[in-house]
């Protein structure tokens, strides 16, 4: 069973104490309120258009999650600037499009996106894809804050600050390199850019905000997927010769809208044991949330993760059998046992040219990175399920459908 209670190294309950004392004595005041924010994002820009109105509900919702939130006070500095930065992001993006509108009228080279429950093998398949020499997979450190045309190549310094965040985001988190290892440049997931449009699940990734989870589950795709779109345009426009592979387990939900805003998409769907898949979610969302608070409600955590993912399930065999043939499987036991004969499938499917070079590429990454190298991720299903025949029985359709 996963503690309740978390324990902190040193420097982070030290970090706890400061941050409480900053708003006790109201030298960093924080306030989810919709003035605040937009003021500290126009600040931070000296921009001020944030585009069409449908982000707001999300960011409403997340506001009034984020002030109910059992946060301690530096979680809840943390969830508030994150939310600035992410409307900073949102300005910029909005300001890209009023300067030059000729980026957003280009074809958009078919994308390749990665998506499957989450702990299904996504971002070692991404990774992989990410090698061929044509594609472009990109980094957390590339999509934040999203970059724009002219902009000059991020310094030295900057470089050396993103990953001065790491290390100490490691420091707070010891265990999260065996579950989720990832550096500043290593490709990510692009939750991260599409934190802006405030209908994300990073949110729920970074901290316990259960209304707007739940908010967030029975929300329209559509809007949050045309303004996807867009921002693939622009990061392509900085290198248009090669193609972008992206990855989320959130796009699993939102292959109807997804294919909707972009038709020639390529998606790429990994399969794993949905009880399995779950008791990993909650051992990593123990880390990610318990950064953030005093005591975890455990029960309720990984209620809301199973629940979670049996929505994105519904929503994702609807999707699937409106749209047969469209999308590539992949399960997870065939992904770790041959990956490099399961990206051979993959570019047979959407013939796609598999060349020497790449195929070198994929050889060493596999001998330079076996399983476990950070440590072996290790978790219990005790606190997923009360029992293995009702795990079955929630995800019986899905199972059924893809063989796991």
């Amino acid at each position: 069973m996963l503690p309740s209670r978390i324990p902190r190294p040193w420097p982070f309950r030290i970090l706890i104490s400061i941050a409480g004392l900053l708003e006790k004595t109201a030298l960093y005041r924080v306030r989810f309120e919709e003035a605040a924010v937009f003021a500290a994002a126009a600040r931070m820009t000296g921009l001020n258009d944030f585009g069409n109105d449908h982000f707001r509900d999300g960011l409403r919702t997340l506001l009034e999650a984020g002030d109910r939130a059992p946060l301690h006070s530096a979680g809840r500095i943390a969830l508030f600037r994150f939310t600035i930065f992410n409307l900073a992001n949102r300005l910029r993006f909005v300001d890209a499009q009023k300067r030059w509108p000729e980026i957003f009228e280009a074809e958009l080279h078919p994308p390749i996106v990665v998506t499957g429950l989450p702990r299904s093998g996504t971002t070692f398949l991404h990774r992989l894809l990410g090698l061929d020499p044509s594609h472009r997979a990109l980094s957390r450190q590339e999509m934040l804050p999203i970059p724009v045309p002219g902009e000059k190549r991020r310094s030295q310094r900057v470089w050396a600050v993103i990953n001065d965040q790491f290390r100490l985001y490691q420091r707070f988190m010891p265990d999260i390199d065996r579950k989720h290892f990832t550096r500043a440049d290593s490709p990510e997931e692009c939750i991260w850019m599409l934190g802006m449009t405030f209908e994300s699940t990073v949110y729920w990734v970074l901290a316990p905000l259960y209304e707007y989870l739940e908010w967030y589950s029975y929300r329209d795709r559509f809007p949050k997927y045309v303004e996807y779109r867009r921002m693939l345009q622009l990061l392509q426009s900085a290198d248009p010769k090669r193609r972008l592979v992206l990855k989320a387990p959130e796009h699993m939900d939102g292959v109807e809208a997804l294919l909707g805003a972009i038709p020639n998409v390529r998606i790429v769907q990994t399969h794993r044991d949905p009880g399995i898949v779950c008791s990993s979610l909650n051992s990593l969302l123990h880390t990610t949330h318990g950064a953030g608070v005093h005591e975890m409600e455990v029960p309720r955590m990984a209620e809301a993760n199973l629940r979670m993912l049996e929505r994105a399930v519904e929503r994702n065999l609807a999707a699937r059998s409106a749209h047969p043939g469209i999308v590539h499987d992949v399960r997870y036991d065939r992904l770790v046992s041959d990956p490099i004969g399961t990206v051979r499938d993959i570019y047979g499917y959407f013939r796609m040219p598999f060349t020497r070079e790449f195929l070198d590429r994929l050889q060493a990454y596999v001998s330079a990175h076996p399983k476990n190298e950070h440590g072996k991720h290790q978790y219990s299903t005790e606190i997923f399920h009360r029992s293995e025949a009702e795990s079955v029985l929630r995800f019986a359709a899905y199972r059924a459908r893809f063989g796991v």
